[in-house]
């Protein structure tokens, strides 16, 4: 992987756990991401019209995709500011990082895929699992079913399903636009993707704060008190995906792209304890040290 990737994938993993870590630290609600994907399409809504002969032959499926991609995005969102609202950075943010990876390697078996999967991946979901149940504990005796009964755990699960739905469907979706417009620019094609998914992210948000009444009444606080904060948190959440789109340009290999993204968990887990004064216990830096290695193998192998 050349020089330029590294720094890129380096450069967006601190940008996606710095985002967390404020989402975190500010305990926000789908109001945020509202707000600022308003702002950010509006910026972008120029630059996009110059490629409106490349969207005009989009074909439908494409769009469907997109918009199914959106629905899984959005409740990732929502079930994540839930989660921050009930629980720690440093544990919330590497368990739904890497629980996804299990539901892909579980979707994998069930379309009877599991040849693609090599033993070293199987064996890197069984140390996840491992540090997944590691990560709540005080200590090694206190594997207690109350550590993994809070509400947080619910919403990461269901952020978790959200990452891997739109995830999988990106791939598809990402993997189409390529070969109907083959012949353009790959990160014109991604701009153009990345952006009819802000799009309906946003809408569908919107619909989230409009139907409850707590999140109406939070949308005018946010619009009044927190528009800057907003922006900033989507921006980076933007630009740290961008980043990455890019830097497989320079990869010749996009597992090792992948692998390295995960640096972002120990980023945001010692973000969470030295920043944000979150109460860690030793055994969780062994069970960061373990998740980190199991997605590694899923990454590599």
């Amino acid at each position: 992987m050349s020089y330029q990737a590294i720094m890129l994938v380096l450069f967006s993993s601190i940008l996606h756990a710095i985002w967390n870590m404020y989402s975190s630290k500010y305990k926000i609600n789908i109001s945020i991401f509202v707000i600022g994907g308003f702002f950010l399409c509006s910026l972008l809504l120029l630059p996009l019209l110059y490629f409106y002969d490349l969207i005009v032959n989009i074909s439908l499926d494409i769009y469907i995709l997109i918009i199914f991609s959106s629905l899984f995005q959005t409740l990732y969102f929502y079930t994540l500011t839930l989660a921050y609202k009930h629980g720690d950075l440093s544990i919330a943010y590497p368990l739904f990082r890497s629980i996804p990876i299990l539901f892909i390697l579980i979707y994998t078996y069930l379309n009877n895929n599991i040849h693609t999967i090599s033993n070293q991946a199987i064996f890197g979901g069984f140390l996840i699992i491992i540090a997944s149940i590691i990560l709540p504990m005080k200590h090694l005796k206190d594997f207690k079913l109350k550590n993994y009964s809070s509400i947080m755990f619910l919403y990461i699960i269901f952020c978790a399903i959200g990452i891997a739905g739109y995830s999988l469907l990106d791939s598809k979706g990402m993997k189409l636009l390529y070969q109907l417009l083959k012949d353009e620019d790959t990160t014109i094609l991604a701009f153009i993707y990345i952006y009819f998914q802000m799009i309906f992210t946003t809408i569908f948000s919107a619909f989230i704060v409009l139907y409850q009444k707590e999140e109406r009444k939070e949308f005018i606080l946010v619009y009044k008190n927190k528009k800057l904060i907003s922006f900033n948190i989507f921006f980076m959440m933007t630009l740290s995906y961008v980043l990455i789109l890019i830097a497989m340009l320079y990869a010749t290999n996009v597992s090792y792209i992948i692998a390295l993204r995960q640096i972002s968990i120990p980023i945001a887990f010692f973000l969470g304890i030295f920043l944000l004064k979150e109460k860690v216990y030793n055994i969780r830096y062994l069970a960061i040290f373990i998740l980190t290695l199991g997605l590694l193998l899923n990454a590599l192998y």
